[in-house]
């Protein structure tokens, strides 16, 4: 008996960035919360002395003049280990560690960002690098992210002072990225004879492209590469919306498919075959199987279009390493700064716990401290969470925000109660699920 799962996958790209504050008086300086977690960080050894361009998994990308990177003595480095972190959701953003909150004359403000980065060099036995004097790096942030409600902010961060310094405005750039167009290849009469698995499932593609009408009549299943999760065993991905699919054939295991699912939250990576249906033929199916090659060069070239339409490019300059980033204010109609003490299920919250406001509608994340000394801004303009993440990686949480505007609006201290999830993170997807 062979149990059948159907669950939706679409093939175009849709990509959320972070909101991030550049504030006047920061909580903190730069401390990550779990700083076991990791968020991305990609590192290149490089020969400075030509020039080096490094692109990013992100379609981001920095180029570095030669002999742009000196010591502390303005010297040229030749053999540099360059890093680079980018933070494009509010789970990443959270986890950064990364001071949030701005205060300005009593007003609030939560700031959405076209993109923020950390960018570093050193030698490669870890002595602090520079930016030459008379050069700059230059960074080319991607996002989907336009300037259709007006230019953004470039800020960097004051690691000094805790405050976020203002630097220029300027335009976004349409991002053009080079061609990444795939060809045919198919695998001709493959019938899949691997050990036999009962969990079998179906996907369901909706995509303007009409060909992606062609996978839904194909069955899979999980290839039993143990370099891949097991579908079974991770059964949340069929019932998590999935605004993106990618699936290309297996350049090491002949027959095997790879299949990537992704939303602005997380995303699921395994290998699956084609499983032939009781009412076919052996003919049929392999001829089942070649369609599927040539449909999938078609929707892997369309998802690759869609996934550069309304992607925007932003270049700066950098004279030096540090986090940086691209913002602009959001404005709330309705705000209440309120006296609020954190509960967790009935016991006050206290330090080390941190606890985060996190605007779910705008990817927008406030910290506040434990001991309830600042100011919580309340409003009924949009959704939010209150998030308190223990030094063990546990989780509490608070959805029911909704009347919280209404109950603070006459003043006093009150409690917000945060419950236990039952999640521990160990990664930054651990979050975005619980964030949702």
């Amino acid at each position: 008996m062979r149990n059948y799962f159907l669950f939706s996958v679409v093939a175009a790209a849709l990509l959320w960035v972070i909101a991030c504050s550049p504030e006047k008086e920061a909580i903190r300086q730069i401390d990550k919360p779990l700083p076991e977690v990791s968020l991305g960080q990609e590192t290149f050894i490089i020969d400075t002395s030509k020039d080096t361009l490094l692109e990013m998994k992100s379609g981001s990308s920095i180029f570095i003049p030669a002999n742009s990177i000196v010591d502390a003595d303005n010297k040229p480095v030749a053999e540099v280990k360059f890093m680079y972190e980018e933070y494009t959701d509010v789970a990443s953003m959270l986890l950064s560690g990364i001071p949030m909150t701005y205060d300005s004359a009593g007003e609030s403000n939560i700031f959405q960002s076209a993109g923020m980065f950390w960018v570093n060099a050193t030698k490669t036995d870890g002595e602090q690098l520079f930016v030459s004097d008379d050069k700059e790096i230059e960074v080319n942030i991607v996002s989907d992210v336009s300037d259709e409600t007006g230019e953004f902010n470039f800020y960097e961060f004051d690691t000094a002072t805790g405050n976020w310094n203002y630097l220029t405005t300027a335009s976004a750039d349409e991002y053009i990225p080079e061609s990444e167009e795939i060809t045919e290849e198919t695998n001709e009469g493959y019938v899949y004879t691997g050990p036999k698995i009962d969990f079998v499932f179906e996907m369901e593609f909706t995509n303007d492209y009409a060909d992606a009408e062609e996978f839904n009549n194909m069955l899979w299943k999980y290839s039993g590469n143990k370099e891949y999760k097991d579908p079974e065993m991770e059964s949340w991905i069929f019932t998590t919306s999935w605004t993106t699919t990618d699936i290309e054939k297996d350049p090491d295991n002949e027959g095997e498919y790879i299949l990537e699912l992704y939303n602005n939250e997380t995303s699921f990576v395994t290998s699956i075959v084609p499983v032939k249906g009781q009412n076919y033929s052996n003919e049929e199916f392999n001829e089942q199987v070649e369609e599927l090659d040539e449909n999938i060069v078609k929707i892997t070239n369309a998802n690759l279009q869609a996934r550069n339409e309304e992607r925007f490019k932003r270049t700066m300059g950098l004279s030096g390493f540090g986090y940086f980033n691209w913002d602009a204010i959001h404005k709330f109609r309705k705000t209440i700064n309120a006296q609020v003490e954190f509960m967790a299920e009935g016991s006050k919250i206290t330090n080390p716990t941190r606890i985060y406001q996190v605007f779910t509608e705008i990817n927008g994340m406030v910290e506040h401290n434990p001991d309830g000394k600042n100011s919580v801004v309340l409003t009924p303009d949009m959704d939010y969470l209150f998030i308190a993440i223990n030094t063990d990686g546990t989780v509490l949480l608070c959805e029911d925000t909704y009347n919280l505007f209404n109950e603070f609006s006459n003043g006093g201290r009150k409690s917000v109660d945060l419950i236990s999830t039952g999640i521990t993170i160990r990664t930054k997807e651990d979050l975005s699920e619980i964030i949702g």
